[in-house]
């Protein structure tokens, strides 16, 4: 092991308090959007045969996977940039850069 790797921080874990907090209030504010459309499904219900059952269930479905991925990138992310702190602001900087070049082009 060189000195190098003495450095680096163990990958992080969901109970990282920061990175934590902030994921759950993005899926809290995910949540509570998707509760908003379902009940609009709801009150579209009866309109023009439109089956608010099976609309439902396919949009809690769909809900539930967007959700569950948004958990699982948000983790792997964090442990990434936990991880290899110096690569994440590499790639920062070069995106930051990159978009600063695009607007300049007008």
């Amino acid at each position: 092991m060189t000195t190098r790797d003495n450095h680096r921080r163990p990958p992080a874990t969901p109970e990282t308090p920061l990175n934590a907090n902030r994921l759950s209030k993005s899926l809290r504010s995910i949540r509570e959007s998707a509760q908003m459309l379902e009940e609009q499904l709801l009150d579209l219900d009866g309109d023009d045969g439109f089956d608010a059952a099976e609309w439902k269930d396919k949009f809690v479905k769909t809900k539930d996977a967007v959700v569950s991925g948004t958990k699982d990138v948000a983790l792997k992310t964090d442990e990434y940039v936990t991880s290899y702190p110096w690569v994440a602001a590499g790639i920062c900087a070069g995106l930051g850069v990159l978009t600063g070049m695009m607007i300049s082009r007008r």
